[in-house]
């Protein structure tokens, strides 16, 4: 049985552009530390088009980055989700403002849009849905940023126990 260490959830709109895409470049930068097996990644849609796969533009922007995410499946945001989840996340601020309208009393979990790269302000990424695959870049380029930064936070620059 794996230690779980923290439980990431990645929250946007339909479930097929920027969460998929922000899951996938989480997972890939967690191998990359050597800590995959020890976190959980997920992603759902506050009006997820359930059952449905990433849009195409995703998936080649995932790619990009080394993640695949063709197998992803869309599925709606539940409040269940607040108890199974660590840190929340959100990608823009309307998805932030319903997270905290519904989130139950008394809530441990982290709620928050991706950092900066700088750590002091917060990451709002566009909805790249419907649009040309620059959209989808700059998405895919903002999410590898907050990533990073958070993950820094969360984790230090280095895993010294894999070093």
């Amino acid at each position: 049985m794996r230690n779980i260490m923290a439980r990431f959830l990645i929250v946007c709109t339909a479930n097929i552009c920027r969460s998929p895409l922000a899951e996938g470049i989480l997972r890939m930068a967690l191998n990359a530390r050597g800590v995959g097996a020890e976190h959980e990644v997920d992603s759902a849609g506050i009006q997820a088009l359930v059952g449905q796969a990433p849009a195409p533009h995703s998936i080649a922007v995932a790619a990009a980055y080394g993640a695949d995410i063709r197998a992803h499946v869309a599925r709606e945001f539940c409040t269940d989700d607040f108890l199974r989840f660590d840190e929340i996340i959100a990608m823009d601020y309307g998805h932030l403002d319903f997270l905290q309208s519904v989130r139950p009393p008394n809530d441990p979990g982290r709620i928050a849009l991706l950092p900066t790269a700088n750590g002091h302000g917060a990451l709002e990424i566009g909805d790249p849905y419907g649009g040309p695959r620059p959209d989808y870049e700059r998405a895919g380029r903002l999410i590898a940023t907050g990533i990073a930064t958070l993950l820094t936070r969360l984790l230090g620059a280095a895993n010294p126990a894999r070093d």
